[in-house]
């Protein structure tokens, strides 16, 4: 009798059973997905995510796939610290994850829906000015300078400039170098970007165009506002030139 007689009716034990040891089996098989080497019952969609279910019930668990997990950055460190334990899963079951509810009727709790959590539950570690050392004192207060470059209507809404040792975590799981909120009209900074000017230029720029396009990354207004910036700091580089002749080249 082939094995297929019988799997409807193993299928309807697994999918019936409520245990987490028993999901913690089927988890820890999903491991080897990768190498193609499951058993049958871990072929079955629906009771792959079954198990997802009776884990997120029962544990502080987030799934990811694998390139999740190798590329996750900073999300996948902070959801360790934070005592969850990283169940792999392929794709196709991560894709269905967010729109599920475990066994307790909870979200489960996958790449986006951690990430989710993690910022909402956030609070900056804010750097006294102060507290920074010499040199990232010096680094900060080109800040000045480059606002000198800018024009009024582009900084306006800015009220605040602050540093911070930590930061929210991006799409892609790393700890975003800027942030800039409107509500608050600041702007944060990771603090390493004040290991140098170039860092903290670029970081302190990309921030303020989000102040003054009020866009997200990626969109044509935010481009077309980082593009303009650009060539205003270009242009007060050639005045300085200037002083030597250079700007003679462009009358």
């Amino acid at each position: 009798m082939g094995r297929s007689a019988y799997t409807d009716r193993v299928k309807s034990i697994l999918l019936d059973c409520s245990s987490p040891l028993v999901a913690d089996e089927l988890a820890a098989d999903l491991k080897n997905f990768e190498t193609s080497h499951l058993h049958d019952e871990l072929l079955w969609t629906d009771v792959q995510l079954h198990a997802c279910k009776i884990l997120n019930a029962n544990e502080k668990v987030i799934f990811l796939t694998p390139d999740q997990l190798r590329n996750g950055g900073a999300l996948v460190t902070h959801a360790q610290n934070d005592g969850h334990r990283i169940v792999v899963v392929p794709d196709s079951i991560a894709n269905r994850l967010g729109n599920l509810q475990d066994t307790q009727g909870q979200p489960i709790r996958d790449s986006s829906g951690y990430r989710a959590e993690f910022n909402n539950s956030f609070e900056f570690n804010i750097v006294p000015l102060n507290q920074l050392s010499e040199t990232e004192q010096k680094v900060f207060a080109a800040k000045d300078m480059i606002f000198n470059w800018l024009r009024k209507s582009q900084i306006q809404n800015i009220k605040e400039i602050r540093i911070s040792e930590t930061m929210r975590v991006d799409y892609e799981g790393n700890e975003v170098l800027g942030l800039w909120e409107p509500l608050d009209q600041r702007i944060t900074i990771k603090r390493s970007q004040l290991g140098n000017i170039v860092d903290f230029a670029g970081t302190l720029l990309h921030e303020v165009t989000h102040a003054f396009t009020n866009a997200d990354d990626e969109t044509m207004e935010f481009e077309h506002g980082l593009t303009e910036l650009l060539g205003q700091v270009a242009s007060c580089a050639f005045k300085k030139e200037s002083k030597k002749g250079f700007w003679d080249l462009f009358r």
